[in-house]
């Protein structure tokens, strides 16, 4: 609770399939970014490893000429979301389902730690959050993503459709307050223990 009134920090992803840690990292220098880049993570007492990722010291103006020309290198994403695609077993997977998608962070990570003939579907309730994955996507050559939205109808028509499914069902967005300090005052104790309780029955039922 006392993490999530302190500023968000800032976490960039690079885009392997765009550029390498060694260019990128130069590209920031160049343009007077101040970063670091952390190798191993601390979580619960333990020292996780994971690809590079690059948190950045200062933020920087959203029309930096670093999104204009260099918008295809990296992702603004946070520790925890790069974690869950870099560290789940896709490898081999042919085709992924990507469930409550949101902006397309994850979806964007798995295209570019994946073959270019995967096939992946990302699902959302939202169609303006689809159309601004569709965006992401779109600066990344090479790779595609099905987006549909997330109901019923669309659902059943990928059955048994994938090696393997991302879910992040149902999203409270409590994980978000340090972004969006109203939320604090939006959110309450009720809705949040249903959705817990939900969740727990997904996982049990799985």
């Amino acid at each position: 609770w006392k993490a999530m009134h302190k500023q968000a920090p800032i976490f960039l992803r690079v885009n392997q399939s765009q550029t390498t840690l060694d260019i990128f990292t130069d590209t920031l220098s160049e343009h007077g970014i101040e970063f670091e880049v952390l190798e191993n993570i601390e979580y619960a007492g333990e020292t996780l490893k994971m690809a590079p990722v690059i948190k950045l010291l200062k933020p920087i103006a959203k029309n930096h000429i670093l999104f204009d020309e260099f918008g295809s290198h990296f992702e603004i994403q946070d520790i925890g979301s790069q974690y869950i695609s870099q560290f789940s077993d896709i490898s081999k997977a042919k085709k992924i389902i990507a469930s409550c998608a949101g902006n397309g962070g994850k979806s964007t990570h798995i295209l570019d730690i994946t073959a270019e003939n995967i096939q992946l579907v990302s699902f959302d309730i939202e169609e303006s959050k689809l159309k601004h994955l569709d965006k992401r996507v779109a600066r990344m050559f090479g790779k595609k993503v099905k987006t549909e939205m997330a109901n019923d109808a669309n659902m059943d028509k990928y059955k048994n459709f994938a090696d393997v499914l991302f879910m992040d069902v149902p999203c409270s967005g409590s994980g978000t307050i340090r972004r969006q300090a109203d939320l604090k005052y939006r959110i309450y104790e009720a809705p949040l223990i249903e959705k817990w309780h939900l969740q727990k029955q997904i996982i049990e039922n799985f």
